[in-house]
């Protein structure tokens, strides 16, 4: 007999699966772009903001990930920095803008 985890796992798959065959695709397609929108929402609102203090925080980390990645330097992190910032606000293929609140 397997582990409690595998075999959750197993069933899991296995009612996905059974689920999947059951549902139309269409119908799949609306109701998981339902469930996504609030995230992809805030995902856009907050993008600005949480992208600089990302690319800040990869930064100061830098020199502890030196050993696994040498060509990540600050000069580096800069230049994309510089180079997302020309490229503006990025949006996913069919997705208009999130609107303001």
């Amino acid at each position: 007999m397997g582990s409690c985890p595998d075999e959750l796992l197993d069933w899991a798959k296995t009612l996905a699966r059974t689920l999947a065959e059951q549902s139309p695709a269409d119908t799949f397609t609306v109701t998981k772009a339902q469930l996504h929108r609030d995230t992809i929402e805030r995902i856009d609102r907050y993008r600005d903001d949480e992208n600089m203090l990302a690319q800040r925080l990869w930064v100061e980390h830098a020199g502890s990930m030196a050993g696994s990645n040498a060509t990540w330097t600050p000069r580096r992190a800069r230049q994309a920095r510089r180079s997302l910032a020309a490229d503006g606000p990025r949006r996913r293929r069919g997705r208009s803008a999130a609107p303001s609140r």
